[in-house]
This record gives C-alpha cells, structure tokens and sequence, in this order.
C-alpha cells in the first residue's frame, strides 16, 4: 500500500495523500507500521490500522469502521468484524479478497447461504465477484500451462477458476462441474428407472434423494432432494408420497440398514413407522462405506453420475466432504444416500412404463384364470 521502506507515498497510497506524521520511522525495515492516515477527498484524513488473524478475535473488538480482509479470517475474527462494521448501520462495508484454499468451510458456506459460487448478489446485504486466473492479466497461457502442470489435481480449480478447493482428503476429488448440471430441458420419460434413498435423522436432517436412471445412456441423475431436521414422520412421509404421487407410482426406497434406530417407548424402528402408518416400504441398503464410496466415485468418473444444481444441500455437503485424522469431516447425510443408492437402489429401481407392464400382464392373467373358472363350471353343468 505504502511502496518499499524509505520510498512511502510510490504504492497504491499517493505521497500527497500520506499524512507521514501519523507514521513510524519510514526508514526502517523492522519497523511494523500498524496506524496512518490517508487524506481523504473531502479534504479530511481517514484513518487507517493494520491488524492480524494471529492477535485472535480481541485484538477487533471496540474497532469502529470498514474493514478489508486478505486472505479468509478465522470464523471468530469474522463474528466480531460483522459486529464492528453492525455499528455503521448501511454505511458499514467489509470486502474480502481470498483464494478458497480452504475448501468450503465454516465461514464460506456461511456466507454463501447454498448460492453457486459466481459473480453476483447473494442477499440484499451480500455479493460476490468471482475471479479467475483469466482475469489476471499478467499471466501469460504459456505461464497457465507450466503452472497447470504444477498444480495437484485437487488444487486445480481453486487456483484457475477460484472455486472452492476440493482439498488433498476429499472424498470425491472430482470437478464440481462434472457432475453437478442444470436440470434436464425436459420431463423425465416414464421409462427411465427411478429409486430413491433415505437417511434418517432428527436434529441431524432427514434426508431423501429422488434418482433416475436413462437405460439407453445408462447415466443416473439425481433430479431431487429432502433435507430436513427435527420433523415428524409423518411429514417427511408427506414429502415422499407427493413425490409418488407426481409420478404417479410408489418409488422404490432403500434405506439406512439401521432404520433410523428405535423408540424408547415400544421399540418400533423408524422405518417400521413408515410402513404400518403411511404404506411407505423402504430395503435396506448396503452400508459397506469403503466399497460404496469407491462406486460412486468411479460413477462420476465414467461420466455416470449427475445431480441437478438445484440440490443444494447436496452440493454442500460434497464441497466439504473429506477425510481426517479421526476418519471423516463435514456433513455426509446426503453422501451417505449416495452410497445407499448406488449399492442397492439401481437393482430395485422401477419405471412407470414398467409398473404399467406388470399391471396389465395381472390383469391379463386375472382374466384368463376367470375365463376358464367359467368354461369349467359351463362343462360341469352340461354334463349333469
């Protein structure tokens, strides 16, 4: 900001805007500069403090102003900023300027409210501009294409496109944009298959995934979602019959194997409730965690895996689903529906077209059988 020691006043703040009685020795190299002033273009001074992340959360507080943030502030830092910047009232302004090394984490996912990471308002009190190394002008495509090189897979994007860093422990180190799209310019047919997968939970969320599979490409979309915490039976069973009801059949479900423990009254499981009082049949699925991370995995890679964009909760949980030393981080309810469903879901998965098939064939039989109950009791009659 200030240009190199002893020559104050040749960086982005001009010397004829330096009030140089507000700072420290400007000979000196050692010295920290920590308060200046800036004159101001009504001709009065603004002034201007250093701080960092390392004083902690007090080192901000009784701070009174607009505040620019290098790099990503712990989320402490940042709650106390947000309540410093409160006091301006419409005039208070915070700008942060980072590249998301850190994945989607606490502060990210917090300021983002399940908005996609592109340029523009996120709420009336929110943007964001989206830069990437395209907007740097000084790099050159041969310097791209060396540092490209460089560059570990999982780091790719957050450094070219500024998105999110998947981190070297993500579960799926895979593109966001390889496998999250925008709905489908059309109604899914009735003969791709269709299975959904549930994870139950109260104060963690009830999750279920509507999936539907293209036989002739053989991709499976996610085209659905349900995340909800603290919420009856009865309402996510509400949830999941509408969905049947769109469809116009019941939708095979697979389901945590658990079947969301059981009651401390009668010892009834979850997924008996929604048997016996909604008609809701879910199977247990596969919960081999190894195995079934490994499948989807590879799913995205062959290109057969999709999840509309519109399944937010989805997509944040894949942003911050990783590894760590105590085995795993970040929500997985929805990940771990993604397991359930390509392990068991894709073999009882089900199509309208194929519902309407069986139907007609009973009904066929049915008819058949009654036909020849009447031709045997015509005989029976006649030959008395």
């Amino acid at each position: 900001m200030l240009g190199p020691v002893g020559e104050f006043g040749t960086g982005l703040i001009r010397h004829k805007d330096l009030d140089f009685d507000s700072l420290s020795d400007t000979q000196k190299l050692s010295t920290t500069i920590t308060d200046l002033r800036v004159k101001h273009k009504s001709g009065k001074f603004s002034q201007v403090s250093f701080k960092s992340y390392d004083s902690g959360r007090t080192a901000f507080q009784a701070f009174r102003g607009n505040i620019l943030c290098d790099e990503e502030p712990p989320v402490d830092v940042w709650n106390e900023i947000i309540t410093r910047t409160i006091t301006l009232g419409d005039d208070g302004l915070i700008i942060m300027n980072f590249t998301p090394m850190k994945g989607e984490g606490e502060l990210l996912t917090k300021f983002l409210e399940g908005a996609a990471i592109k340029t523009g308002e996120i709420s009336s009190s929110k943007h964001l501009t989206n830069i990437t190394w395209d907007d740097a002008p000084h790099l050159s495509e041969k310097d791209k294409a060396e540092l490209i090189k460089e560059y570990p897979k999982y780091m790719v994007d957050a450094r070219t496109k500024g998105l999110p860093m998947l981190g070297s422990g993500a579960i799926y180190p895979i593109a966001e944009e390889q496998v999250f799209i925008d709905p489908l310019p059309f109604s899914i047919p009735d003969h791709w298959k269709r299975f959904a997968a549930v994870d139950f939970g109260w104060s963690d969320p009830t999750v279920v995934l509507w999936f539907a599979k293209d036989p002739d490409s053989g991709i499976t979309y996610q085209y659905n979602e349900h995340y909800l915490s603290e919420a009856s039976v009865g309402t996510h069973a509400e949830i999941i019959k509408a969905q049947n009801s769109l469809v116009g059949f019941q939708i095979p479900i697979v389901c945590d194997p658990s079947g969301g423990g059981r009651s401390i009254a009668d010892g009834t499981q979850t997924r008996q409730l929604y048997s016996s009082q909604y008609g809701i049949i879910m199977v247990s699925a596969d919960n081999a965690i190894e195995s079934g991370i490994a499948r989807v995995f590879q799913t995205m890679l062959d290109g057969k895996f999709k999840v509309y964009n519109t399944c937010v909760n989805t997509r944040k949980e894949f942003r911050s689903y990783a590894r760590s030393k105590n085995g795993f981080s970040g929500a997985d309810h929805a990940m771990d529906c993604w397991r359930y469903g390509m392990a068991s879901g894709q073999s009882i998965a089900r199509s309208k077209t194929q519902i309407e098939q069986e139907k007609e064939r009973i009904e066929k039989e049915n008819q058949i059988d009654f036909d020849m109950m009447n031709n045997n009791s015509s005989d029976s009659w006649m030959s008395r």
